[in-house]
């Protein structure tokens, strides 16, 4: 449903391919609200892509890096990433309903917490909301100014400035070589040249007017979306010339290092030759081939720089020996920042300090070398692929960047030797019952879901007291259900927010016939829900709790859920049918013990840190409600 920058790659076939660099490299941009009716792609299991040349416009190897990126679902290790379990041939069999009117309340509000009684306590910020504190330590609100800078709307202009170091170093080097100022720069023409095109492309795909100029630029979510636009075709511009014979150093190391590159620089060389390469318009396919390679090159830009995290006080990242400072940072983010990002760095702090110091209480926690070597060991056979664990954890798992992926991976590695007496094979077996086998066993459902948003997915902004408008609308959807019986269809289509983007001209008759409409999901799997929903991995760690995970594992078949505030808005459920889950699973039995024990370990963990906020004294935690600023 949102136009950020992940999301808009699947409006327009190639412009945000070009554009969104920074979504794609180690840290996130603004996590991708759902698309109702988006494609996941199907299972694949993890390998080394095996770039081709390209066969007239479309190499074959892009399919498969643009499926990575378009992938949705919270607990990607479950998903046919790792080996997911094969359609069975089992008859499909359905769960038995319930019979029950379609009744349900409004969850009653928590008590506010008592004001801790500490001297050095700071009165409440305007945007901050109420001071943070953790089994009795204040937190400085200067320390959460910079945690909302590592989160998703930070990382995003972070990962931004990282492309401006590279740009300005790759032409403080061509300068140096003697290249004129025209080959090294971009005009004010060449940029209204690029943004005219980008124009025509989206007035192309989208004739009737649905998506415009001003929802691009929406989802760049920028102070200047212009400035980004240039950072971005300039970056394209050195790194990815006409001339093959122009292509700089690093340029030739990404695309050499793969398999198949020769056969890619030939591609190029032999456009060149055939005076096929300046000024003449590419076709979507082709433009698609050069973002994937410009994808790879800043990759490897990634991997070969100098990038040291917190060097000194003040300063998030040195790259290549430039500072990235929070000052910086947070004078871009600031009038992106709202409530829900400062929550969401709230909640890390919490959960991150609570469970590290439960786990060195215990003994349990692993030293910095010793989590870094389970960490490489687990990550090693799926590097320099586009299933590493990287991509995986930033375009699937929707964490802000590799590094707080990273620290969580620390907690869990640490959290599994505290719980190691626990996961006895009966007790896995359990969970698998339970769960696991639900979600590798392709159970899928029809469900129901009334959305009532505060985010408006159009602007890619959260609404002026869009909590509070949203949990009016939420309780006006029980009153006019309980009180005046009025037909559950009536009010999924006239309350339910979930939005619709209009279909591109390119894939108009490609359409998935089951694509819900107004949140109304058919034959939905579990994985594909959490995309649909907004949720993901990060999400449910900060918040212990998933409206799929509800209506997949708790919800009675038939019967109406409470309303639940969720990452968008306030969500009401109601569940017509579930498959059972399968006998028999078509499924590597070492494989799916894997994916039992990770999901076991997940699940605890995401349970293990709600236990601790209640058993701990936080206060400042709140959800931005009718008092939402």
């Amino acid at each position: 449903m949102s136009l950020d920058l992940l999301r808009l790659r699947t409006l327009l076939p190639w412009t945000l391919a070009g554009l969104c660099l920074t979504a794609c490299s180690d840290g996130g941009g603004q996590p991708a609200a759902p698309v109702a009716g988006a494609p996941t792609p199907a299972p694949t299991q993890a390998a080394t892509p095996e770039p081709a040349a390209p066969a007239q416009d479309l190499p074959p190897s892009l399919g498969t890096e643009l499926k990575v990126e378009a992938t949705e679902g919270g607990l990607s290790n479950l998903s046919g990433t790792f080996g997911g379990g094969q359609p069975s041939d089992e008859p499909v069999e359905y769960e038995e309903g319930v019979e029950k009117p379609l009744v349900t309340s409004f969850p009653a509000a928590e008590p506010e917490a008592a004001r801790p009684k500490l001297e050095n306590l700071p009165t409440d910020d305007q945007l901050f909301g109420k001071p943070l504190v953790i089994a009795g330590q204040v937190v400085p609100f200067e320390a959460l100014k910079r945690e909302v800078c590592l989160g998703q709307v930070g990382m995003t202009e972070i990962e931004e400035r990282k492309i401006q170091i590279y740009v300005r170093q790759e032409i403080e080097r061509r300068r140096k070589e003697g290249a004129a100022d025209a080959e090294i720069d971009l005009s004010a023409a060449e940029l209204e040249a690029f943004i005219k095109e980008l124009e025509e492309e989206i007035k192309k795909e989208y004739p009737e007017g649905g998506i415009g100029m001003e929802d691009l630029m929406a989802g760049l979510a920028s102070n200047d979306p212009r400035d980004r636009l240039r950072t971005e075709r300039l970056f394209q511009k050195l790194f990815l010339p006409d001339d093959p014979a122009q292509f700089p150093p690093v340029t030739l190391e990404a695309i050499l290092k793969n398999p198949g590159g020769e056969s890619i620089l030939d591609h190029y060389k032999t456009l060149a030759a055939g005076g096929e390469g300046a000024g003449r318009a590419k076709s979507v396919a082709e433009r698609s081939f050069d973002s994937a390679i410009l994808q790879q090159v800043l990759q490897h830009l990634q991997s070969t720089a100098q990038i040291v995290k917190d060097p000194a006080p003040g300063v998030l990242y040195r790259v290549n020996g430039v500072d990235v400072t929070v000052e910086e940072v947070w004078n871009d983010i600031r009038p992106f920042v709202t409530t829900m990002e400062v929550r969401a760095a709230k909640q890390w702090l919490v959960n991150a300090t609570l469970v590290r110091r439960e786990l060195e209480q215990a003994g349990k926690w692993l030293s910095s070398e010793a989590a870094a070597a389970k960490y490489d060991e687990m990550s090693a056979p799926y590097r320099d692929s586009i299933f590493s664990i990287e991509n995986l954890a930033v375009a699937v798992k929707r964490f802000p960047s590799v590094d707080r992926y990273k620290e969580y991976m620390h907690l869990r590695d640490s959290f599994e030797e505290y719980i190691a007496g626990e996961m006895t094979p009966e007790a896995l077996k359990k969970h698998a019952e339970e769960r696991t086998n639900r979600v590798i066993g392709q159970v899928s459902a029809d469900v129901d879901v009334i959305l009532c948003a505060a985010f408006d997915f159009k602007t890619n902004r959260w609404k002026e007291d869009g909590w509070a408008e949203a949990e009016a609308r939420m309780k006006d959807v029980v009153n006019l259900l309980v009180e005046e019986q009025q037909p559950w269809d009536v009010l999924v289509e006239k309350y339910s927010d979930f939005y619709q983007p209009p279909t591109p001209l390119s894939q108009r008759g490609q359409e998935d016939p089951n694509r819900s409409i107004k949140g109304r999901f058919r034959n939905i799997q579990r994985n594909t829900l959490l995309g649909e929903l907004g949720e993901h991995d990060y999400w449910m760690f900060l918040n212990g709790s998933s409206i799929t995970d509800f209506v997949f594992f708790q919800q009675e078949v038939q019967s109406l859920g409470q309303p639940m505030r969720g990452p968008l808005g306030w969500y009401l459920p109601r569940l017509m049918r579930r498959t059972k889950p399968p006998q028999r699973l078509s499924m590597d039995p070492k494989v799916q013990d894997e994916l039992v024990h990770d999901d076991f370990l997940t699940y605890r963990l995401n349970l293990f840190a709600q236990e601790l906020v209640k058993k701990n004294e936080v206060f400042g935690l709140e959800f931005p409600g009718t008092t939402a600023r």
